[in-house]
């Protein structure tokens, strides 16, 4: 991930992931837009764990005691549990023993819907989506998905550290990186400063660098400068 691709996230929906994600995706494969939110989600996984590790750390406060408190698990760990459970056809489609045949929603599908209402969006993506009957149960249909293809975004029961007070919270992985990117966005303007101070670089320069190159630059740079200071 380069500066222009951290600077390009400015939201946390669905369409600023699949326009990262076709950022990144440099050899020509199919568009973002085109994968379903199982694989979307994998993919952001990976990039996650690309730039800040397996450790997903949050501060709730309890509604109980008022008292803030540290919420951390491991990425990996909630990747390997969401695994689907059904099978796809060769075409990729998906068939039930109750007669639910259906196909999973695509980020084209997604955006389709993106400015209706949510109720409204869930029933038009679920109209273009089963395949078979004509009428069906919609809470059946979406258990079947999650059950295709679960995604990470997941209701986390845990108690307050304080209290122990149960807590609830919703964890969506998709929104949880790209607000950590825009979050970042801070360390990305520092770092282009002690850069460009530097070195004399132009903004495009030092925007097409990639996060890790810049990092390391930047980290050599102050410690010289630190040195300095010593003598």
């Amino acid at each position: 991930m380069t500066g222009h691709d951290e600077r390009s996230v400015d939201r946390t929906d669905t369409r600023s992931a699949v326009e990262l994600i076709d950022r990144l995706m440099l050899c020509g494969a199919r568009s973002a837009a085109r994968l379903t939110a199982f694989e979307r989600d994998r993919i952001l996984a990976g990039v996650y764990w690309r730039l800040y590790g397996d450790r997903i750390e949050s501060t709730l406060v309890c509604s109980v005691c008022s008292r803030p408190f540290e919420l951390v698990f491991s990425l990996r760990d909630m990747v390997a549990r969401s695994t689907p459970v059904m099978t796809p056809a060769g075409d990729g489609t998906y068939s039930t023993s109750e007669g639910l045949h259906f196909r999973l929603p695509t980020g084209e599908d997604e955006l389709s819907v993106l400015d209706l209402p949510a109720e409204e969006a869930v029933r038009e993506l679920l109209r273009r989506c089963v395949l078979a009957p004509a009428t069906f149960d919609a809470a059946a249909v979406q258990d079947a998905m999650e059950k295709a293809a679960p995604i990470l975004d997941v209701d986390i029961n845990t108690s307050c550290a304080e209290c122990g007070a149960p807590v609830s919270v919703r964890f969506d992985l998709q929104s949880y990186l790209l607000q950590s990117i825009i979050q970042d966005r801070r360390r990305l303007w520092r770092e282009t400063h002690v850069l460009a101070a530097a070195y004399r670089w132009s903004l495009d320069e030092i925007m097409s660098l990639t996060r890790a190159d810049r990092g390391s630059l930047v980290a050599m740079i102050e410690a010289d400068a630190a040195r300095r200071m010593v003598v």
